[in-house]
């Protein structure tokens, strides 16, 4: 079994260097994972703003001129730096659309007819998220690495299956992970909806 981490080490030296073809194989090895985490955190955005956004985050991430995966420790599980990175930028641009909204409360197109608005998220709704981001990273950080990237991987939307493979571990492994921060979260006051998490759940 691979995990995300492992799909990236052979190819993250050359990707640095600029080997174009590296860069590609890194950032299809990572793609889906971003893309997931965008599609969680960028709140209220369109499918077309998140394919946008994912693109820009190849440049920040492999091919742009300073790479933030240089920063990885290559020695450590991938996908709890990597989910941190994206969920970061997310945040920056969530605050740099709010700035935008604010600057231009009225947008009016060639004819005069005001633009479709973006949809809207409520500012209770954002405050929760940011607040839950806070609990789940609290819990990251207090974790094993292994632990860790299961979590992370959860938290970028996938499946057991997902999750097992980009943590390297298998899929009863990631459902007693999965019940545990369930458990964790509702101590904290979350309803954690969704399937069955516990570990004998996994073997059906």
């Amino acid at each position: 079994m691979s995990d995300l981490a492992a799909a990236v080490r052979p190819y993250l030296a050359a990707a640095l260097a600029g080997d174009r073809d590296a860069q590609d194989k890194v950032w299809r090895a990572i793609e889906p994972f971003v893309t997931r985490v965008v599609r969680r955190r960028l709140l209220g955005a369109r499918e077309q703003d998140v394919e946008d956004f994912v693109q820009e985050l190849a440049i920040k991430l492999v091919v742009g001129p300073e790479p933030q995966c240089r920063h990885w420790n290559s020695t450590r599980p991938l996908a709890p730096w990597l989910g941190q990175v994206v969920a970061n930028a997310c945040i920056d641009e969530m605050r740099r659309r709010a700035a935008d909204v604010s600057a231009k409360l009225v947008s009016l197109d060639a004819d005069g007819a005001p633009t479709p608005p973006a949809r809207q998220v409520s500012p209770e709704a954002v405050a929760m998220g940011h607040e839950l981001a806070r609990i789940l990273d609290d819990m990251t950080a207090d974790l094993p690495e292994a632990q860790a990237a299961v979590l992370e991987s959860l938290r970028s939307g996938a499946t057991r299956n997902e999750a097992a493979h980009e943590a390297s571990c298998d899929v009863r492994t990631v459902s007693r992970a999965k019940a545990s921060i369930s458990e964790r979260l509702q101590h904290s006051g979350y309803e954690v909806p969704g399937e069955d998490t516990s570990a004998s759940a996994a073997g059906s």
